[in-house]
């Protein structure tokens, strides 16, 4: 099936839109968003004690970081590289020059350093020891003086950060979404804004739970099967966030990144069915240049589950 029969069937009903492609359903098992499907961690529903889930999460990035690639050539931390550089650049459009920044689960620092050039300083943190080094190597490559990368957790920032505080800028790349439970990620938020100034932004992309329920809806409307969830992943309701942070920041700007989403995760595995879909297909190199240029229809907006949100920090 091709473009503009996708299209087509977007404008269609419900009904309609099964009724046409009841002859052509695609075979797809979607994909995987995160890093992959072989971490075994506890069940949430199991009542057993949340930190041994967290403590799991973490082992599991452990092993991860000791593999700077995958199989399929792939950063275990940011896999659909061209994804990445979407969300770069729209972080890099709220991001002000010359600011103290903190970048909280930064993994490899790839992001880090491309942050960096616009800042005065950065200091990243991570969890996970061996991606601090990783880190500090890549920007010490790159040539970055103003890069500090320590070893840190976002439940316990305030104490790890302390002689840096405060900021200007913190910003989260798929940081909360590793933490086993909402309160627990609200608690991670919570210690981020202690560390900014007033006035301070939070700019993050995380993984909106309801941008990823229209996501599917989509996908089950074209004849996809529905996104895969990493166990390890949590999403998060961007309106509860908001309603969370109200006392104390507003929300000042949002870039959805729901083309982009669109082209990667509907239509790609459309074209490429009954192979599976790949991150680094031409068509996601083709949405990303769509999304350089600003190419992003409104009617795409509420499928950007890593759209990103700036929150600024009230006086």
């Amino acid at each position: 099936m091709r473009f503009w029969s996708v299209l087509t069937c977007l404008q269609l009903s419900d009904a309609e839109a099964g009724f046409v492609l009841a002859s052509e359903r695609v075979a797809s098992k979607g994909l995987l968003d995160g890093t992959g499907a072989d971490l075994k961690v506890t069940d949430r529903d199991d009542g057993g004690p949340l930190m041994s889930v967290t403590e799991e999460i973490k082992s599991y990035w452990e092993a991860k970081s000791l593999t700077p690639l995958d199989d399929q050539g792939l950063r275990p931390t940011g896999r659909d590289s061209f994804l990445q550089q979407a969300l770069e650049e729209a972080i890099l459009k709220h991001l002000p020059a010359d600011k103290k920044i903190l970048d909280v689960g930064c993994g490899d620092g790839s992001s880090t350093s491309v942050f960096a050039r616009r800042a005065r300083s950065v200091v990243a943190v991570d969890y996970v020891e061996n991606y601090v080094k990783q880190a500090k190597e890549l920007c010490a490559k790159a040539g970055l003086k103003n890069v500090e990368c320590i070893h840190g957790n976002v439940l316990k920032l305030q104490q790890d950060v302390a002689a840096s505080r405060p900021f200007d800028v913190a910003i989260t790349i798929r940081c909360l979404i590793n933490l086993p439970d909402e309160a627990t990620q609200f608690q991670g938020v919570d210690n981020i804004f202690d560390c900014l100034s007033p006035g301070g932004l939070y700019i993050c992309s995380e993984g909106w739970s309801e941008s990823w329920a229209a996501l599917d809806a989509m996908r089950e409307r074209c004849g996809l099967e529905k996104m895969y969830l990493v166990p390890h992943n949590l999403l998060i309701s961007k309106e509860r966030l908001v309603k969370h942070l109200a006392p104390k920041a507003d929300l000042v700007a949002y870039e959805s990144l729901g083309f982009y989403v669109f082209l990667s995760r509907v239509f790609q595995p459309m074209v490429t069915a009954p192979e599976p879909p790949q991150h680094l297909h031409p068509v996601n190199k083709a949405a990303h240049m769509l999304s350089s240029l600003g190419i992003s229809p409104s009617y795409f907006n509420e499928l950007g589950y890593p759209g990103v949100c700036v929150f600024r920090k009230k006086a």
